[in-house]
């Protein structure tokens, strides 16, 4: 065996592991035409949120369909490539092959799609960039000393680095050397974009070129990929590059082509904001703990009594209404949290301190709390239902027992975390700040997260921790000091503490 081998095989684990991990990041279908229940409750969350957020069109509820789908689309690059100027001089028979590659029943064949077309659409962008832009022509192809190709991560970027012009260019000339805006943004219009920065450049989303060019998908070698979500996407995005620079008469697709175009264009139309960046996905994360709360709500443990004894640990209420919340108007809740959360992460660097700086070790917390109600909710579903079928043991029964008049409190401890997150970084960052807190803000941002927003993040890490530890090992009685001592040390930060909450 080489010593390439060995290590494949080493790392096939952990590489599928980090492949398989957080899939709610990654996209939901959205070619399939047809709707039907979803029975998993996290996929049921991605469903409500997306319509919730993205709107009703954007996505479907179903896998069945996906895999025809994206032969559908697939068919219809294959009659573009010819006509299109997206498609660069002499790569058209490399773009053919790729398509039929994924055309065919071979188990491998998405996977050989993906690693074929992906460097030729990211050299078409290339060349696409350079042109709009007046840049340098040997920032096309050409690999100078010391400096990298020009990739996508500079490609998608808003503003076009200076030292990528010739001197006493007109566009140098015509704009802040720091600020000159990248052409392709208006050529290509904001559904590429945001797909394209979705797919390729955000840490939480697929990251399609740096998991490729660094070997991190080739855990998919052997395996069929058309089931997953993002290879939808990434078909639909090729689609609308070559359609975008289509340089023949549109009657050139029959029907089916026209309707695969038809599809393409309504999912870009709609994707009027990117789905994986930090401010979103600090969003996304914390509505989806507040859904984990509504199904833990539903138990039926809790029909008949109080689910939770709200323990406020900041002034300041959730946006949520936690008495109410559970599975039916979840849908409602999620659409009030988008009209009372900013949809953007604010500029301000006074509102920005504890959010645009932090939001992944913010992030990091939610999805804590979430690991946290899911433990919960396993553990007293697991329970109640031993109980109803006569299987708990007489000790078991007497713990369950014991559990359920302290659980309301316990609950409202995670839930007033949760609203700690929502008012320092959600609502915070909708707050006018005084002129002290910009000069401070301005500060901060260069010297990087207060004494304070470290604190806060600390103490909430340490009880959360404490909490799923003292959980799993049923020491109940140890969570109120620890609850204690979190809520002294806001109380200490809370009168200084950034964001005035």
């Amino acid at each position: 065996m080489t010593i390439a081998s060995a290590w494949e095989q080493h790392l096939q684990g952990p590489l599928q592991a980090r492949n398989t991990s957080r899939r709610s990041y990654f996209f939901t279908h959205p070619l399939a035409t047809s709707s039907a229940d979803v029975d998993s409750p996290p996929e049921r969350f991605d469903v409500i949120y997306e319509r919730v957020v993205f709107g009703s069109n954007t996505v479907s509820t179903t896998r069945p369909q996906s895999t025809s789908a994206i032969v559908k689309i697939v068919s219809a690059i294959l009659s573009l490539v010819r006509y299109s100027s997206f498609v660069t001089a002499g790569t058209d028979r490399q773009w053919i092959e790729a398509c039929r590659h994924l055309q065919s029943d071979h188990v491998e064949s998405s996977f050989v799609f993906v690693m074929a077309t992906l460097p030729l659409v990211e050299h078409s962008l290339r060349q696409m960039y350079v042109s709009l832009n007046e840049c340098k022509e040997d920032r096309k192809s050409a690999l100078i000393a010391g400096e990298y190709y020009l990739t996508l991560d500079v490609i998608l970027e808003a503003y076009v680095p200076s030292e990528f012009f010739v001197p006493n260019s007109p566009r140098l000339i015509a704009h802040d050397p720091a600020r000159i805006p990248n052409r392709l943004c208006e050529e290509l219009g904001p559904g590429l974009m945001n797909m394209m920065k979705d797919m390729f450049m955000y840490v939480y989303g697929p990251r399609l070129r740096d998991r490729t060019s660094h070997g991190e998908f080739n855990t998919f070698i052997g395996h069929d990929i058309k089931q997953e979500p993002w290879l939808e996407f990434f078909s639909v995005l090729i689609l609308g590059l070559l359609e975008h620079s289509m340089t023949a008469e549109n009657d050139i697709c029959s029907s089916e082509h026209r309707a695969a175009l038809d599809v393409a264009h309504a999912c870009l139309h709609n994707y009027t904001s990117t789905r994986f960046d930090e401010w979103t996905v600090a969003r996304r994360e914390t509505m989806r703990c507040f859904s984990l709360f509504a199904i833990y709500r539903d138990l039926d443990i809790w029909l008949d009594a109080s689910w939770i004894e709200i323990v406020p640990l900041i002034k300041g209420v959730s946006v949520f209404s936690l008495e109410n919340l559970d599975s039916r108007s979840l849908p409602g809740q999620l659409s009030r949290a988008v009209m009372a959360w900013p949809i953007r992460a604010p500029t301000n660097p006074a509102q920005a301190i504890g959010s645009m700086n932090n939001l992944p070790a913010w992030i990091i917390i939610v999805q804590r709390i979430q690991d946290c109600i899911s433990k919960v909710t396993l553990k007293m579903s697991s329970l109640s239902e031993q109980l109803q079928k006569r299987q708990l043991s007489s000790r078991s029964r007497k713990q369950f027992e014991a559990m359920k008049p302290v659980m309301p409190r316990l609950m409202g401890m995670l839930v007033s975390c949760l609203c700690l997150v929502e008012q320092c970084v959600l609502v915070g960052a909708k707050k006018e700040p005084t002129a002290s807190a910009i000069a401070d803000g301005l500060h901060l941002l260069a010297e990087g997260a207060s004494q304070e927003d470290i604190q806060v993040r600390s103490r909430l890490t340490m009880f959360v921790d404490k909490f799923a530890s003292n959980f799993e090992r049923a020491k109940l009685n140890l969570m109120e000091p620890a609850w204690d001592d979190l809520a002294k040390g806001i109380a200490s930060l809370e009168a200084s503490y950034v964001y005035d909450v």
